[in-house]
């Protein structure tokens, strides 16, 4: 079949969002949770897995928290406990509602913070850059912060521009990033 393709870059919340107004006829996501919520509101149909990767967390080459080897949640707890009493412990967040962002949210939860309550808004140490993962990745290496990041968009900017964080890290289960495509369900919008 003849088809052409339009590709529009957008944080999963954001492309669900277009999946719901009938703005795209499919969507490439990594939320599951939020994928359920679209598919059992009827906007999606065709759920397909088709690839992965995985988070990591990088942070100043320094790690003034000491999280290099650590578990997600084990990190994510000392960021804070650190960040709250020493101005040189940030985090940087996504802060817009993405996949990364979700899963910064488990991460949270997984260490036993309730993330509205206990993090965010909870200090300086804590940044929402509500941007993509370039831009947050570039805004952490500024700050030398501690950033979630997938590992593709990670080595592709460390490739193209020299970061001033580095992997610290890398092995949990939680950090499995898997990547669904969607179809949107023309029964639910007929433009799909």
């Amino acid at each position: 079949a003849n088809v052409e393709m339009d590709i529009i870059y957008a944080g999963t919340g954001i492309a669900l969002e277009y999946g719901r107004r009938g703005d795209v006829d499919a969507v490439i996501v990594h939320d599951r949770a939020a994928e359920d919520k679209f598919i059992g509101e009827g906007y999606g149909i065709n759920r397909r897995n088709f690839g992965y990767n995985f988070f990591l967390i990088a942070g100043p080459e320094n790690d003034p928290a000491g999280i290099k080897g650590l578990t997600a949640a084990e990190a994510f707890t000392k960021i804070r406990e650190l960040g709250m009493s020493d101005s040189s412990v940030k985090f940087v967040s996504r802060g817009d509602a993405s996949g990364t962002h979700s899963k910064e949210k488990l991460i949270w939860k997984a260490a036993g913070f309730d993330y509205a309550a206990d993090v965010q808004g909870s200090g300086e140490w804590y940044v929402e850059a509500g941007k993509g993962m370039g831009p947050t990745l570039l805004m952490a290496s500024e700050m030398g912060a501690y950033v979630l990041a997938d590992i593709s968009t990670y080595l592709s900017y460390t490739k193209a521009n020299p970061l001033k964080i580095t992997m610290l890290v890398e092995q949990d289960s939680i950090f499995l990033n898997v990547y669904a495509a969607i179809a949107v369900n023309p029964e639910k919008i007929p433009t799909a």
